[in-house]
């Protein structure tokens, strides 16, 4: 899956706060590699890739 589960608790963590960041990263650990079948496939590095990235939009702010 892209990104590492280590770069995405990082993202999660460093946008989202701690609170919000660790619940992301416990969920993303717990999922890591079982379910690809819900996330986008995509071609990268000559293989393809299961993607699945942190909404990077700072906490507090709507869309």
């Amino acid at each position: 899956m892209q990104p590492s589960c280590s770069h995405y608790a990082h993202t999660a963590l460093k946008t989202q706060g701690l609170f919000k960041g660790l619940l992301m990263s416990a969920d993303r650990i717990m999922r890591c590699g079982n379910d690809t079948k819900h996330y986008q496939k995509v071609w990268l590095e000559y293989r393809y890739h299961y993607l699945d990235e942190v909404d990077i939009t700072p906490r507090g702010i709507d869309k």
